[in-house]
């Protein structure tokens, strides 16, 4: 479960995905000796029976909240006829292998934290359609990428180039790649 914030009303209502993270949380909390076995069963019970945040927030506040797990140092995405999506702060690996046939991506890179040193994303694309929504500040180098029958668009603002690495190699065939910038 998220950290509790005050864009989070405690009146909310909350979905069983959050709740299930927050029996989680209590049972790894448990496991690390913080709860004795009394107190891991009543706030089980509380926290998957939990109709607000306020309610969820009381069971998980006093216990530590874990790192996020590491990015992975690869990660391969491939899909045929179809579409694939990341947003949000999902866990950009240093290299990047998205395989697309007759199907569109869009990778978003804007709120996800890139590795120190960049991200390296090897297509091989065919008839696809892909967006990559970059922060303004980013380095994208296309040089590197094949392309055969194939368009690259630039949109919006591009600010000093001081930001993340985005290195981009590959191949696209019949393909589309659009580099989407803020502004």
């Amino acid at each position: 479960m998220t950290e509790p914030s005050a864009s989070r009303a405690p009146h909310l209502r909350v979905s069983p995905e959050e709740r299930e993270e927050a029996a989680e949380r209590i049972r790894l909390a448990a496991g690390d000796g913080r709860l004795t076995v009394e107190e891991l069963e009543s706030r089980l019970e509380l926290a998957l029976s939990a109709l607000t945040y306020g309610e969820l927030d009381a069971l998980v506040d006093d216990l530590p909240s874990r790192p996020a797990p590491a990015a992975p140092e690869s990660m391969r995405l491939a899909i045929s006829y179809g579409h694939l999506e990341r947003v949000g702060t999902w866990r950009i690996p240093r290299w990047l292998n998205v395989e697309l046939s007759v199907a569109s991506a869009y990778l978003d890179f804007r709120s996800a934290p890139i590795p120190t040193g960049g991200v390296n994303v090897r297509f091989q694309a065919q008839r696809s359609k892909i967006v990559l929504a970059v922060p303004a500040d980013a380095a994208v180098a296309v040089q590197e990428l094949g392309r055969h029958r194939s368009k690259i668009v630039q949109r919006g603002r591009a600010v000093a180039t001081t930001g993340p690495a985005i290195r981009l190699t590959g191949d696209l065939w019949g393909s589309k790649l659009t580099v989407k910038r803020p502004g």
